[in-house]
């Protein structure tokens, strides 16, 4: 170890490496082994859904693992993460609106989960009104450190899609490059249709 007069005689560069590296030490010695609960993991396909509870923009508590209250049975459900500074998130809208119309009699349920927090819900509200958005929105939030659906689910990149089956299973995962035809695809193989 370094001793304060030592430390001082060395350059500005080497002292802040010496800082970071201390600490880079310290944050690894109180880090759990293995998957720590900020490891950021993509859950695959295959892999099931945790519950999830978020509120709408009207307060209303939803489990966006599960199908929307008042769907009939249970169906799929599709979980689309996205932000309103977000552009691809945006192009995308319409073709979910189209996928969410057409698979929705089959029992779909599509969660639109809005990741920019509270701090931009003025823009988020801007951005519903203008868009006239016609899916089901909810707002991701912060528990602690760690948003509620985003981190457990491994999203670090808007927009992100989720396709689970009735039973919660995920069937189909996409990052930034949203193709709707392989969401079709699946809820094809799903509802046999």
């Amino acid at each position: 170890m370094l001793s304060s007069p030592d430390f001082k005689r060395l350059s500005p560069t080497l002292r802040i490496a010496a800082l970071v590296g201390a600490v880079l030490i310290f944050t690894a010695q109180l880090s759990p082994a293995g998957d720590s609960p900020l490891t950021l993991r993509l859950i695959e396909p295959g892999e099931k859904l945790e519950s999830m509870v978020l509120e709408d923009r009207q307060g209303s508590s939803h489990d966006i693992s599960r199908p929307m209250d008042g769907v009939e049975g249970s169906g799929p459900v599709a979980i689309y993460f996205w932000s309103v500074f977000c552009p691809n998130c945006k192009e995308v809208m319409p073709d979910l609106v189209n996928f969410y119309n057409k698979w929705r009699p089959y029992g779909l349920t599509l969660w639109a989960v809005n990741v920019d927090g509270a701090r931009f819900s003025n823009a988020v509200d801007a951005y519903l009104e203008d868009s006239g958005l016609p899916l089901p929105v909810v707002m991701d939030r912060l528990d602690g450190e760690l948003l509620i659906a985003a981190d457990p689910l491994g999203v670090s990149k808007t927009p992100t899609l989720y396709l689970a089956d009735a039973e919660g299973v995920v069937v189909l995962l996409q990052e930034i490059k949203i193709e709707t035809a392989a969401a079709d695809r699946a809820m094809a193989e799903m509802t046999g249709k």
